[in-house]
């Protein structure tokens, strides 16, 4: 599990030289890569700089080969063998399937979806026992960490409470260290009705007010089972959230707010640096172009209309579409369950109130990551 030392170990990291390897793979619905051999090989051809960072590639490859099918989408690996760099990061779902050779790993579309989930703390309280979980972008992990002991600043300690509040005192210290610790978002609490009021009363107030009392969760139940409960829940949570925005969005275009709708006009605000946020319906995607030169997207176009050179076909202009957002630092918020997108586009945009004029993306050159399609 990604934690939030390393996710800021990541944003730091520095290589003198271009050679930190970033890959963004999109699994199939059975959470499994397909063909990634062939895909792997198929970037070293075209790309000659891969070429020298075999090691990387065979360790990417080998786990690859050994991930186990499971709720993710798709999956984020960070390597380097001369840096002694490696992350890999399973994900819920990936924008768009490349890998990057840079001096820094490639975070955008991993922070923007980190931006959308939240971290779960999840404590199981028995009559003597007790398990404390946590929960993040479809992983499940036990919280063994210690808060430890504090020592009493006089020569006589205070008096401890009488049991059981003793006991739940001390896990609700560790649950509150660990809270902090471990940047929590939520604390999900499975308990005994006489059990849960006593508990929740030594909390402190940050996390009684982000507190989720869930009696379906108990003591007993295997990791799974309460990794599926959770997610059932931050499930309902995103309906929630994807029905205030996609309202929201369709409110503002209706009614010629700073919000447009379509394929066609998506495209145009974006180029223009206009989008703030972006929602995508979910399997959304649609044959378009580019141009090689500058690297502006179109719908049709043979020829660049900023540069006038010759456009090639790409095969997901979507996808293209969402990693420029990513690049501009957009809000990219994809749809997975609210269906009012899909009679308007299946796409849209909330806009800037100054949107730019539009300017060509900046073209390739020697200080710019190799970036290969997948």
């Amino acid at each position: 599990m990604l934690s939030p030392r390393r996710i800021h170990e990541l944003l730091d990291f520095n290589s003198a030289q271009p050679e930190v390897l970033s890959l963004y793979l999109e699994l199939d619905r059975s959470g499994t890569p397909q063909a990634y051999k062939w895909i792997l090989q198929e970037a070293v051809e075209r790309e000659a700089a891969l070429r020298e960072l075999r090691k990387d590639l065979d360790r990417i490859e080998r786990y690859l080969g050994e991930l186990q099918p499971g709720l993710q989408r798709g999956v984020a690996i960070f390597s380097s063998e001369s840096v002694g760099l490696w992350e890999a990061v399973p994900l819920p779902y990936a924008f768009k399937s490349l890998l990057t050779l840079d001096r820094r790993p490639y975070l955008s579309p991993l922070m923007s979806i980190l931006e959308q989930h939240q971290r779960y703390g999840v404590v199981l309280l028995g009559p003597d026992s007790e398990r404390i979980l946590e929960v993040h972008l479809g992983e499940i992990e036990v919280r063994a960490e210690d808060a430890g002991r504090s020592r009493p600043l006089g020569r006589r300690a205070p008096p401890e409470p009488a049991a059981p509040h003793a006991r739940l005192r001390r896990i609700a210290s560790r649950a509150s260290w660990l809270a902090r610790t471990r940047h929590w978002d939520r604390l999900i609490l499975g308990a005994p009705r006489e059990i849960e009021p006593l508990f929740v009363g030594h909390l402190p107030i940050r996390l009684k007010n982000n507190l989720i009392l869930d009696g379906t969760l108990k003591l007993d139940m295997a990791d799974r089972d309460v990794l599926e409960r959770v997610t059932l829940n931050e499930r309902e949570a995103r309906k929630v959230r994807e029905s205030v925005l996609v309202h929201r969005l369709v409110d503002a275009a209706g009614g010629d707010g700073p919000a447009v709708l379509g394929l066609e006009r998506t495209l145009d605000a974006l180029q223009r640096g206009a989008v703030r946020t972006l929602l995508v319906r979910d399997g959304l995607a649609k044959i378009g172009r580019v141009c090689g030169e500058c690297g502006f997207l179109s719908l049709a176009d043979r020829k660049c209309r900023l540069c006038n050179q010759p456009t090639a076909q790409v095969f997901n202009l979507v996808a293209e579409m969402i990693q420029c957002a990513l690049d501009q630092d957009c809000e990219v918020f994809p749809v997975l369950y609210d269906a009012r997108l899909d009679s308007l586009g299946r796409i849209g945009a909330e806009l800037s109130h100054k949107p730019q004029s539009s300017q060509p993306p900046e073209p390739p050159g020697k200080n710019r990551p190799v970036t290969v399609p997948l």
